[in-house]
């Protein structure tokens, strides 16, 4: 697959709730094969689950969450990190309802309850994106063409030739200052760690495994 075919629209790579495989079956191709030894999971390509929050489950010492994935089904999203595990900063700023989580190599779970979800036990695997899906699928959609072909040279706010990017995301455009300023109160401010973080996967090949991917973004 070439990289900068790279669609969080594929569900290939970017499977809904139903597409996963659950955590219990060791041979659920074309994700995962048995180890060596028949007794666990070995991922055979990369893939992430992008779902929305759509409100906090309280529950004692853990983290949990109601969200949907972009079929709009919506099931519990639990963490059972180790208890000396520190959340990042950025996990209470970013981390809201109407917010996005992305989870690398997520499985269906069953739970105690019966109920079927995801259940994170790497924070490495997991990333919160400030913004709707709606809006990180619409900046992938964006974001789709090959890196070698620039995005249109015009500005995000007024629609004006463009001469200034972002600092950080190094995509997003504008004619000068005050339109970026204007943006990033508007919308930028939330959208543009999307935009970085969809920039890092295009880079990436996600048809084949060697190692799981645990180099997120800065937030």
């Amino acid at each position: 697959m070439a990289y900068w075919r790279m669609s969080l629209r594929d569900k290939e790579y970017f499977p809904n709730f139903n597409d996963l495989p659950q955590d219990h079956d060791i041979s659920v191709r074309p994700f995962t094969s048995p180890d060596y030894y028949g007794i666990s999971q070995v991922p055979l390509k990369h893939w992430c689950l992008l779902v929305e929050i759509v409100e906090e489950v309280w529950w004692p010492a853990r983290r949990m969450w109601q969200v949907k994935d972009k079929d709009g089904k919506q099931f519990l999203f639990a963490c059972y990190f180790d208890t000396n595990v520190e959340l990042p900063r950025s996990w209470e700023k970013n981390c809201k309802v109407g917010g996005v989580i992305a989870i690398m190599y997520a499985l269906r779970h069953m739970f105690m309850d019966g109920q079927v979800g995801i259940r994170a036990e790497e924070l490495q695997n997991i990333t919160m994106l400030p913004c709707s899906l709606d809006t990180l699928l619409s900046i992938g959609d964006k974001l789709s063409g090959p890196p070698s072909v620039p995005t249109e040279n015009v500005c995000a706010s007024c629609n004006q030739l463009a001469g200034l990017k972002c600092s950080r995301c190094s995509v997003t455009k504008y004619c000068g200052n005050e339109c970026q300023l204007d943006d990033w109160k508007r919308r930028h401010k939330q959208e543009c760690i999307a935009v970085r973080q969809i920039t890092e996967w295009k880079k990436r090949d996600w048809t084949d495994f060697e190692e799981y991917w645990v180099d997120w973004i800065a937030t």
